[in-house]
């Protein structure tokens, strides 16, 4: 059997102490030239993850939040695979002296907090789970875990949906006539099926400018105001995408 792709964590399997040695960099250098994808799945955010580790570029993707977060290094785009946590979920605990992390969906403490994170849940009546990791305490939508974070990376949709995007997109730049109806649509179909388990800035944008380049307008903007609506991505967009969005009628 042949593996096409490995999922590593970074605490205590890449990282130690933090720190990712260069025998295990130059192991991964290997891996990723013997044509296979590496992923990274972590319960770290972003921000911090980015701070630590600047070989974080030899990833294809970066499940960050402990499964709440995708990342595309190659791109920097983000994706939330969770809602962002209720503000008063978070004037509570701070009200409380509970040190906090908060991520994009994210909300972390340590031992011995759990039990105010508890009792805040229940009176505030939240779905939520508590996950405990050694001394981290890390609470999270239902159903949002490392699984389910990988699960969504590895999506056969977004692989396919990245490849139509880019044959639209290669169309519009080349000025050609007319996009293949059945193109369009496909890429729409797949923008659908895989929305709500997040799309990327790239793929979106490729529907936006395949929708103008087809000259219908009205479909573009409707597109781009739905994505807009539920991207909560606090890294800057895509380039391509603002590209595009300039070209949406005022």
């Amino acid at each position: 059997m042949r593996y096409t792709a490995i999922a590593l964590d970074y605490d205590g399997t890449i990282a130690h102490d933090g720190v990712v040695p260069q025998h295990v960099l130059d192991g991964l250098v290997r891996l990723k030239e013997s044509g296979r994808k590496l992923l990274l799945v972590t319960g770290r955010e972003l921000p911090e993850l980015l701070g630590i580790f600047p070989g974080i570029t030899i990833f294809d993707r970066v499940v960050a939040e402990n499964g709440a977060l995708l990342y595309r290094p190659a791109t920097q785009e983000t994706k939330d695979l969770g809602d962002a946590p209720p503000e008063a979920f978070i004037d509570r605990l701070e009200a409380e002296g509970v040190p906090l992390s908060v991520g994009n969906t994210i909300v972390a403490t340590v031992r011995p907090h759990e039990t105010a994170v508890l009792q805040a849940i229940a009176d505030l009546g939240l779905e939520y789970q508590v996950i405990f990791n050694k001394g981290a305490v890390m609470v999270l939508p239902p159903g949002c875990n490392k699984a389910s974070g990988l699960k969504a990376a590895l999506s056969p949709a977004r692989g396919e949906q990245s490849l139509v995007a880019l044959d639209v997109l290669l169309r519009v730049r080349a000025s050609e006539p007319t996009i293949p109806r059945p193109l369009l649509g496909r890429l729409y179909r797949l923008h659908l099926a895989t929305r709500d388990s997040g799309v990327w800035d790239f793929e979106a944008a490729a529907l936006i400018a395949g929708l103008l380049h087809a000259r219908k307008a009205t479909e573009a903007v409707a597109v781009n105001d739905y994505y807009m609506g539920v991207r909560r991505s606090r890294i800057e967009s895509h380039p391509t995408l603002r590209a595009v969005q300039s070209a949406l009628p005022r």
